[in-house]
């Protein structure tokens, strides 16, 4: 996802930095990234010991540590020679704090560790879209703002339908125990679509540089997550479709990632 930050607020920007950014932007947000998938792994590890396979809690929180010193550290190496933008760097700090408060959230039991996982590996996945546009400009677009927006939503209510069925290999964090828990999951993840489609919608009145290109991306994605909708809406009532409500949500958040590299803002 940070390259498509990076790609997406490229206007204006030199050649010599969009180049390096493109090279440094996803190596090192990707270890700010297994920083926060650590995390979850920490958490498991608190949670259940018995059930964490090899790692251990001193071998997790050094991965954590060392993820995450190795994302700062490639990143200060891409300011000092390229970007000369200290925000950035404040920006990754208040990463690692939101995973540290995330993490206590969920080991003091203030909020489910479930809703932990899923809003960790969702942020996980779009906090590099503003990373990105960071190493190009202090000053981020709207249209930027409206993705990450978009994205973070949309992946948190695929996240939340990927726990209905055991069939996606990608599993989900969210135990369902009784129809009531169902139904709400459900009801959060189809209010996370809505405001998904709200924001995709919002980005093509904020000025960007290929408004009718978008606009064909988007419908096609709106197509997606909107087919998604409906099944949710039907499986409320005849409990079925999880695994095609999983897929029409992977392709709507496949377009929507397409359509974010032609705003160009």
């Amino acid at each position: 996802m940070a390259i498509i930050g990076v790609l997406i607020s490229r206007v204006n920007v030199g050649i010599e930095l969009f180049v390096a950014n493109l090279i440094y932007a996803p190596i090192a947000y990707l270890f700010i990234a297994l920083s926060g998938l650590t995390v979850i792994k920490i958490l498991q590890i608190l949670q259940a010991p018995s059930n964490t396979g090899k790692l251990n809690l001193k071998q997790a929180l050094a991965l954590f540590g060392a993820f995450f010193i190795i994302g700062i550290v490639l990143t200060v190496v891409n300011v000092v020679l390229y970007v000369f933008n200290i925000i950035i760097i404040i920006y990754i700090i208040i990463i690692g704090v939101l995973w540290v408060i995330m993490a206590l959230l969920a080991n003091k039991n203030i909020v489910k560790s479930e809703f932990i996982y899923v809003s960790l590996v969702s942020l996980v996945f779009t906090l590099g879209i503003i990373y990105g546009a960071l190493l190009n400009t202090f000053s981020i677009p709207i249209s930027i703002y409206f993705a990450f927006i978009t994205a973070t939503f949309l992946q948190s209510a695929r996240e939340m339908v990927k726990s209905y069925d055991k069939k996606d290999r990608g599993g989900g964090f969210i135990s369902i125990t009784n129809e009531k828990e169902r139904d709400l999951i459900l009801r959060v993840s189809l209010g996370f679509q809505v405001i998904s489609c709200i924001f995709l919608v919002m980005i093509l009145f904020s000025n960007i540089a290929y408004p009718v290109l978008y606009l064909f991306m988007m419908l096609i994605g709106l197509f997606f997550i909107i087919s998604a909708m409906i099944l949710i809406l039907k499986s409320m009532r005849e409990k079925k479709d999880y695994l095609r409500m999983s897929w029409l949500l992977k392709y709507g958040i496949l377009f929507e990632l397409i359509s974010f590299l032609v705003v160009g803002s």
